[in-house]
């Protein structure tokens, strides 16, 4: 697995939300906050699944046709 792939594989969503947010826990946040960190998941989610795809690897809500399409270097 290449660098760039862990990292993204790696990368905690909620965590760096907490972060940007003043260090606040998940269970603090306001709506507004809950709403901004739903959608930093499902961007880094979008990220995630776009590298995947790049390397032809599997990534979550690929369709079956996609999945059968694929070359894996064995």
């Amino acid at each position: 697995m290449n660098k760039r792939t862990e990292q993204i594989l790696t990368h905690d969503s909620l965590a760096e939300s907490e972060k940007i947010l003043g260090n606040k826990h998940w269970s603090e946040f306001n709506d507004f906050e809950q709403a901004f960190s739903m959608l930093k998941f499902m961007e880094d989610n979008q990220v995630k699944n776009t590298h995947l795809k790049s390397i032809n690897d599997t990534y979550w809500g690929m369709t079956w046709d996609e999945f059968k399409n694929l070359r894996f270097n064995l």
